[in-house]
C-alpha cells in the first residue's frame, strides 16, 4: 500500500513539474500595474503607482512617448522614449521607494526594455543602469544579432534590496537556434551586482514567480 501510494505521489510530482515546464513566465497581477497608451498621439494618461506617486504618459508620435513621474501632483522626473509601442508594466517597491517600468517597442513578444526610477529621500532619479551587468553578461553568451534580446523585471526581492530579472533571446526564427533562450538573474539594488544566475527551469520554480497558461499544444 505504501509503495503504491509513494508511486502515485511521485507520478503527480512528475506531472506537475512537466506542467510547469510548459507554462510561460508572466507578471504577477497582484504586484503589477499594467498600462496602455493610445498608439496614436492623444491625451495624457495618468497611472497611479503608489500613494501620491503617478506616472503620466502621452504618445507624441509613432513609437514615441513622453513621460513624467509625479509626486503629489508635481513633476519630479521627465523622460522620453522613442521605442515605445503602447503597453507596459509597472512594479513598485514600498521598501525601495522605487518602481520598475518594463515596456515593449513592438508587441507581445518584444523587444522588452526596462527603466527603473528611485524616489527615495525626496529625490527622483533614473537608476536603470543597475541592470547593465546582468544584461551584458547574458548578451556575452546569448544574443540575437538581428533583433537583440529582451529584458523584463519580474519582482523586487528581499524588501527592495534585490531584484529578479528575466533575460531572453528574441523568440523568432531569424535569431537562430537560440531563439527564446531564457535565463534569470538576482541582482543587488541599486548597484546591480549579480548575486545569482538562474536557468529557465530554475526561474520558473523560483518562489513567487507567476506562470501563465499551458503552452505545450
Amino acid at each position: 500500500m505504501f509503495v503504491r501510494r509513494a508511486a502515485l505521489l511521485f507520478a503527480i510530482a512528475v506531472t506537475a513539474a512537466a506542467d510547469i515546464d510548459h507554462q510561460d513566465i508572466t507578471f504577477c497581477i497582484h504586484e503589477t500595474t499594467l498600462i496602455e497608451l493610445p498608439a496614436a498621439p492623444g491625451k495624457p494618461v495618468e497611472i497611479p503607482i503608489a500613494d501620491g506617486i503617478v506616472l503620466r504618459g502621452v504618445a507624441t508620435g509613432d513609437f514615441v512617448a513622453d513621460f513624467e513621474v509625479l509626486r503629489h501632483g508635481r513633476a519630479c522626473y521627465r523622460f522620453h522614449l522613442d521605442d515605445y509601442s503602447c503597453n507596459g508594466a509597472i512594479i513598485w517597491s514600498v521598501e525601495a521607494q522605487a518602481f520598475a517600468f518594463t515596456y515593449s517597442d513592438g508587441g507581445a513578444i518584444g523587444n522588452f526594455h526596462v527603466r527603473i526610477f528611485s524616489l527615495r529621500d525626496g529625490k527622483c532619479g533614473d537608476i536603470s543602469s543597475m541592470i547593465g551587468p546582468a544584461v551584458r553578461d547574458f548578451a556575452s553568451r546569448h544574443y540575437c544579432r538581428t533583433r537583440g534580446n529582451n529584458v523584463t523585471v519580474l519582482k523586487w526581492l528581499n524588501k527592495g534590496r534585490e531584484m529578479l530579472l528575466m533575460t531572453e533571446v528574441y523568440p523568432t526564427s531569424d535569431c537562430g537556434p537560440g531563439l527564446g533562450y531564457t535565463e534569470g538573474y538576482v541582482i543587488r539594488v541599486p548597484g546591480g551586482t549579480i548575486l545569482r544566475r538562474l536557468s529557465e527551469r530554475q526561474l520558473k520554480r523560483y518562489p513567487g514567480v507567476c506562470l501563465d497558461k499551458d503552452t505545450s499544444e
